[in-house]
């Protein structure tokens, strides 16, 4: 039921949500190791280069990792 709910919200296009299952799905296939050999960037850079919408950044994004960081550069 969860997954409609998700796929019906309007806090980001259909393309986001799509990236979002390829974001899960290359993140769970990582080991410790290899995640901590990426590239730094920061979390904007990341979002955008992946393709993200502005949309979803601004209504999902910020405001979620606004818990964990002041200010999202």
């Amino acid at each position: 039921m969860a997954i409609f709910q998700t796929l019906a919200s309007s806090v980001g296009t259909m393309g986001d949500k799509l990236r979002i299952a390829e974001l899960m799905r290359r993140t769970q296939s990582l080991s410790f190791d290899e995640l901590f050999r990426q590239t730094p960037k920061t979390t904007l850079a990341f979002l955008q280069e992946f393709g993200f919408s502005e949309q979803i950044i601004n209504r999902f994004f910020r405001p979620f990792f606004g818990v964990f960081f002041w200010k999202m550069s």
